[in-house]
């Protein structure tokens, strides 16, 4: 536990250095952690951190207190959430990408488009910009095309077989969801809300028994913009899926450039950078369908 003030002066320049903490997140732009901060941060860091640092040295522990708008009603984060929805019916870009499996490293780029709730397609690229692998969903068949292996791989678009293809523990729709900037979420209503002290966020947690991505999660949002910068699912008890989101553009509704996927078990890490984008792109529905190419022989899942 952080010792007590030990005085009225410095509780007071501790209340101060909150007050400037609470302004700061509420006015930094652009929204997200910067480059080179920690993915998890609060956000508005580095200057952020100094005021936290500047918290713990008048002796309270460098905590942020609730804000004045703050309210336990679930309705408020659950609404938010469900305008960027809305605001973003497709997405599609680049992605520049980093795989870590312990100390192993694997970089790649991507080309995705995403069209919740449970179609996208994601090119990996050669460095002669040509496809190496296509993995796209329609909603009802998840396909694979191997390139350099020859391969074409076609069955149900599940959370089981798109765990198989890309080692991520998530089905079609959350895979959809992530792509397109938004979090998967275990429930859209309900759950109880809640604030981090340490991070200056608010918390939203959602349980849900027997749901696909597991049975709880728990989500970090910004304070002003109620944008998540973390999700954290559960299984048992246990921490399934780390999804960081920063780096969010200024304009609405505002997008993450920078997400990152930890499952902390299987120690792998999978870092996404956004180069471009483009928001509510008219997307063909051929977009989420691929054929076997000529000789050819499709496998099932």
């Amino acid at each position: 536990m952080p010792p007590p003030c030990p005085a009225p002066a410095p509780c007071a320049a501790a209340r101060l250095a909150a007050l400037a903490l609470r302004a700061l997140l509420a006015l930094s732009a652009p929204l997200g952690v910067p480059l080179g901060a920690p993915l998890g941060a609060p956000l508005g860091a580095p200057l952020a951190v100094a005021l936290g640092a500047a918290l713990g040295a008048a002796g309270c522990g460098g905590r942020v207190p609730r804000p004045a708008s703050y309210s336990e009603d679930p309705a408020r984060l659950h609404a938010a959430l469900a305008r960027r929805r809305e605001a973003v019916q497709a997405l599609s870009g680049e992605l520049a990408l980093e795989v870590w499996e312990g100390d192993q490293r694997v970089s790649a780029r991507q080309l995705f488009a995403a069209a919740p709730p449970a179609r996208f397609r994601m090119d990996t690229l050669s460095p002669f910009e040509q496809p190496v692998s296509t993995l796209v969903s329609d909603g009802q068949l998840l396909l694979m095309h191997k390139a350099d292996e020859g391969r074409y791989l076609a069955g149900e678009a599940n959370a089981q077989n798109l765990s198989r293809l890309s080692r991520l523990p998530l089905d079609p729709h959350a895979m959809a969801a992530t792509l397109s900037g938004q979090p998967p979420l275990l429930a859209d209503a309900g759950g109880r809300v809640g604030w981090s002290e340490e991070r200056g966020l608010y918390t939203l947690t959602l349980d849900a028994p027997g749901a696909r991505l597991g049975d709880r999660q728990v989500l970090f949002l910004h304070p002003t913009h109620l944008v998540p910068v973390e999700v954290v699912l559960y299984r048992g008890g246990r921490v399934e899926v780390v999804l960081h989101l920063a780096d969010y553009t200024e304009q609405e509704p505002r997008l993450p450039q920078r997400i990152r996927f930890e499952l902390p078990r299987e120690l792998i890490r999978v870092d996404a950078r956004l180069r471009d984008h483009a928001l509510n792109p008219d997307l063909p529905s051929d977009a989420f369908s691929i054929t076997p190419p000529p000789g050819v022989t499709p496998e099932s899942l």
